[in-house]
Formats: C-alpha cells, sequence, structure tokens
C-alpha cells in the first residue's frame, strides 16, 4: 500500500479521536453545570412536586415558619412539652423555647447523665448516678441542691412542685426523699434490701404511689405503695404483692416494673410483660393484662394505655391499647415496626422508621398514615403541634382541623 494513503489514515484516526474526546469533554462541562444549577435552585425546582403521594389527612402539614427547625450545636438527648413552650435536653445544655421556636432560656448543666422530669411548666433535672438535681419554672432555674453522701437512681416532679428523688445509700437500701418547691425537706422512707423502680405522684401531691422488687428465696417479688408524705409514718396507705395474681386466670411471669401512673382512682403498673391496674385507694387490682414479647414503648391518657410490643415469636411490633380495668381495646401490628408511641386527648399516635401512624381512640375509626419526609428519633406532643426530634434539631408537624388539608 501507498506509504501516503497510509500516513492519511493515520490522520484521519487522530482527528476522529480529537473529536470525540472534545465532545466528551463538553458534554462533560456542561452536564457539571447543570448539576450545579440543580443544586443551587433544588428547593425552587422540586417545591411544585412536593406531596406527591403522600397526602397529608385531618389537617397535618410540616411547619416552615420562623424558629423552626430548631437547631441546636450538637446532638439533643430528648425533647419534652411544657403548658407553654417545650424543652431539649442536650450532653451540656438545657434549652427552653416558646411555642413559635424562639429561645427563651438556655444554661449548661453539667451533669454526666441528665435526665428530665415535667409537669406543666414545672421541670426537674436530676443527674443519673449523680448527686445533683435542679429545679426550672420554665422561665429559669430556681434552684439546685447537691448531695455529698447518696447517688441519685431517679426523681419524679409533681403538679404542686414537690419533688421526689431515690437515692441509693448503700448496697441493700434505697432512700425515697420528697422535698417541696424550694428543696425543702419534707418526708423520707428507707426501703431495705428492695431497689425502687418508679414513683408518682397522688392526692394532690400529698401521697406518692412506689413500685420497688426485692427477692425472698430467691425468687423476684414486686410491691406497690402508697405512702402518706405528710405523716412520719414510713409504713405508708396500703401495699400490694403484684406477683400475687391470685383471683385472676391470667399468669403474668416477668414482672420487672417500667413505668408507673397515677390518673384519679386508678394506678396504671405497666411492668415488662403485664399491665395491672390498682385502685388508688385501697391499692387492690382491678385489672391485670399479660402479653407477650418485649416492651419497646408506652404512654397514659385519661383511662387509657397504650402498649407497643415486639413479638419475637410472631415476628411483628404491635400497638395494643388498654382501658382503666385493663381490657384490651385494640391491638394493631404496625408493619415495618415502631419505636415509640404517645396519646393526646382521643388520638394515639406511634412512630415507625420514616413514617408515623395516628389511631382514634374510637376503636371504631381507622387509622391514618403519614409519611415523613426523613426519619426521626423521637416526637412529642406539644400544644397545637408535634415535635419531631432529628441529630441536632427539632423539627414542627402542625396538628389542623380537617378543612386545613397539606401535602408535602
Amino acid at each position: 500500500m501507498d506509504r501516503r494513503n497510509i500516513n492519511d489514515i493515520a490522520a484521519h484516526r487522530r482527528r476522529k479521536k480529537t473529536e470525540k474526546v472534545f465532545v466528551v469533554v463538553i458534554v462533560a462541562s456542561v452536564g457539571a453545570i447543570l448539576l450545579l444549577l440543580l443544586a443551587l435552585n433544588f428547593s425552587n425546582i422540586i417545591a411544585p412536586f412536593e406531596g406527591c403521594g403522600q397526602k397529608i389527612t385531618g389537617g397535618r402539614k410540616p411547619m416552615t415558619e420562623a424558629g423552626f427547625p430548631v437547631r441546636t450545636p450538637g446532638s439533643i438527648n430528648s425533647v419534652q412539652a411544657l403548658e407553654d413552650g417545650f424543652v431539649l435536653l442536650s450532653p451540656t445544655y438545657i434549652y427552653i423555647y416558646n411555642d413559635d421556636g424562639s429561645q427563651r432560656y438556655a444554661r449548661r448543666h453539667n451533669y454526666a447523665t441528665p435526665v428530665l422530669s415535667i409537669d406543666g411548666n414545672r421541670i426537674l433535672l436530676y443527674d443519673l448516678n449523680g448527686r445533683k438535681y435542679s429545679m426550672y419554672d420554665g422561665e429559669e432555674m430556681l434552684f439546685e441542691r447537691t448531695d455529698n453522701d447518696d447517688r441519685i437512681l431517679y426523681g419524679e416532679i409533681g403538679s404542686s412542685g414537690k419533688v421526689a428523688i431515690v437515692y441509693r445509700s448503700n448496697i441493700n437500701t434505697n432512700v425515697l426523699s420528697v422535698y417541696g418547691e424550694k428543696g425543702k425537706w419534707q418526708f423520707t422512707k428507707h426501703f431495705t434490701g428492695e431497689n425502687v423502680m418508679q414513683v408518682d405522684f397522688a392526692h394532690g401531691d400529698n401521697d406518692i404511689i412506689v413500685s420497688s422488687i426485692g427477692f425472698d428465696s430467691g425468687n423476684m417479688s414486686v410491691t406497690v405503695r402508697r405512702l402518706d408524705t405528710t405523716s412520719a409514718d414510713e409504713e405508708g396507705v396500703w401495699r400490694v404483692n403484684l406477683s400475687d395474681t391470685s383471683g385472676f386466670t391470667t399468669i403474668a411471669e416477668n414482672l420487672l416494673p417500667s413505668a408507673v401512673y397515677v390518673r384519679g382512682e386508678r394506678v396504671f403498673v405497666l411492668c415488662d410483660s403485664a399491665l395491672f391496674v390498682l385502685d388508688t385507694d385501697d391499692g387492690k387490682i382491678k385489672g391485670l393484662y399479660a402479653f407477650k414479647g418485649a416492651l419497646i414503648d408506652y404512654a397514659f391518657g385519661d383511662d387509657i394505655a397504650a402498649v407497643l410490643v415486639n413479638d419475637f415469636t410472631a415476628n411483628k411490633v404491635s400497638l395494643l391499647t388498654l382501658d382503666r380495668d385493663a381490657k384490651l381495646l385494640r391491638s394493631v401490628e404496625i408493619v415495618g415496626g415502631a419505636t415509640q408511641t404517645a396519646i393526646h386527648g382521643g388520638e394515639t399516635a406511634v412512630l415507625g422508621a420514616g413514617v408515623m401512624y395516628f389511631y382514634d381512640n374510637d376503636v371504631e375509626k381507622l387509622g391514618e398514615r403519614f409519611v415523613l419526609w426523613e426519619d426521626f428519633t423521637q416526637f412529642v406532643y406539644a400544644n397545637d403541634a408535634i415535635l419531631l426530634l432529628g441529630y441536632d434539631r427539632v423539627e414542627r408537624l402542625a396538628l389542623g382541623d380537617e378543612t386545613n388539608e397539606g401535602t408535602r
């Protein structure tokens, strides 16, 4: 073959290769510019399409008003509602906010393991396994108390501002002390050979209901007491052993107490595998419901309890709703699992992975499913909204009437 023709073919191939490279560079450059423009204007571009296939029924929609989302410099342990506003607790700070998300108070607490207890606008903050606790009124810290000897195991605040603190005095003794609003001592009871699990105030905060566990011949016993904090008598008004369920056909096992909640003439005592309902006046067991599976979460309302249970044998998570006598009203399987439940008025809510379920406490009505725009770790009802907790921020989901429908 003529060498000139060979050279022409080689030159032609080089030109084609150069053209291909040039085209690839142009396409890549245009693509990069388009991606940059898309990133810069993503919120405007996507806005018209938000909500497709995710209708929020019942007037629930995300709030984008001033103040939300609320962000903190680091992680948030928990969010809890006040009568007026809400509280955020971080590993180092306590923050108090108005309902609109504006901050009205912040303080560095310096507690190693901070825990909150709230009633109305009164806030108890204590250091679990530490020696300090402090009281707030929703606006500022009222006082801080330090105990030099005993470590704090549990704390609870009453509606009148009284505070119950459970201390570990030594390996065999727990001590329950009740203080007035300004931290003045009022009552103490010693529990020798018993571990106090939970407490709740009753009868205008003059009485207190206490659950505890002890061991007799190697067997665990669960005791619930009603104590009169205005009396020096540590024996109390009544005492009930939950391990003795004679008269009930249900046999409850694994009775480690998880919660005590007093509502009027009823005392709800939730254990790891059963719900007991006691009469506040005499301690008589009015109802008992035993459930299978691991307890995930729980909530209490007006004469109603909601329990989330993970039944490993059936491979399902269920929401159990029970009445003031521990009778089962509803059992609903939560597909995909759930982490938290709460009761607000006549509604029970459940938080799952990227979704919330809402059930009317009228068992005849079906539930509502609301797809969230991302995963959240915790939620709480706060006046006219639901606050959703992320790693370092809180977002607000509005509650409205049926005419105020929104989409996302």
